[in-house]
């Protein structure tokens, strides 16, 4: 695991103040023994910058000056103790915020707002189904598309225009075939797979001049299978769908699939 230093630590005011109050040597020494401290805590419990009360006593054993220390730190305001007796470092946080477990590396932030936005999209677009042309509901073999699927369809359309930089469309300046080829794959796909792909599609697709870069929406449908092949999970979509739900139930936690995706999307990205 690798820390981050602030170079220009000894101009800073905590640091200063710090030195002020236990001496020069006595400063620096404090500042190294907190910092390897927090890097090793970070490792432990995976909150960058927080040292638990339960670990004072081994940094009051490795300082001569036992607990003058914290309260020299607390003082300075290099550490600021929480009502529990923790300490927090910000100073560890700005600059080893990536080894926080709750990290999201900044090309893929957009993915904490992925759901919010997805879900408004779906809201969104609730009656739309209404004003596609009737012609568009019978697939060639004679069976009629029903609402549900219409419905998905067009988020599914949607979301891709907004992926390809595309100028929303109304149901109406759809064509037969871009409508027809999403309710085809929303039926042959769970929602939580597309959702997935979307995401991972999301990242692919920055920068333009990626050469795997569907031109439009309707290359995109066209190319969907391959698109799943290309953007899959290394287990697969189902495998990897799967474990997640199955870790999410039993450690009863909140949805890591976020987590999970920005782990995975540094391998696709470009």
């Amino acid at each position: 695991m690798i820390t981050h230093l602030p170079a220009d630590i000894e101009l800073s005011f905590a640091y200063r103040r710090l030195s002020n109050l236990l001496g020069q040597s006595n400063a620096a020494f404090v500042f190294n023994r907190l910092w390897l401290d927090l890097a090793f805590q970070t490792r432990v419990h995976g909150k960058a910058g927080l040292y638990q009360k339960a670990y004072l006593h081994h940094f009051s054993k490795s300082t001569a000056l036992a607990g003058d220390a914290i309260a020299a730190a607390i003082d300075s305001g290099l550490v600021v103790q929480n009502n529990n007796g923790d300490l927090f470092c910000p100073i560890f946080f700005e600059y080893n915020a990536h080894l926080d477990m709750s990290y999201i590396p900044p090309t893929a932030r957009w993915l904490s707002h992925w759901e919010k936005w997805e879900a408004g999209l779906a809201e969104s677009l609730k009656g739309a189904a209404k004003k596609v042309p009737q012609a568009f509901w019978y697939l060639p073999g004679g069976e009629v598309i029903t609402e549900s699927c219409m419905n998905r369809a067009l988020v599914l359309i949607h979301a891709l225009d907004f992926i390809l930089h595309r100028k929303p469309r109304s149901p109406k300046e759809l064509d037969m075939g871009t409508v027809q080829g999403a309710c085809a794959i929303v039926t042959k796909h769970s929602d939580v797979k597309i959702s997935v792909f979307l995401k991972r599609f999301m990242s692919l697709s920055r920068p333009r001049l990626n050469p795997l870069y569907p031109a439009t929406t309707e290359d995109a449908l066209l190319k969907f299978e391959d698109l799943l092949v290309l953007t899959s999970p290394d287990e697969g979509f189902e495998a990897w769908i799967k474990r997640v739900t199955t870790q999410n139930e039993e450690e009863n936690q909140p949805e890591a699939v976020g987590r999970e995706l920005a782990e995975q999307l540094s391998r696709i990205s470009t």
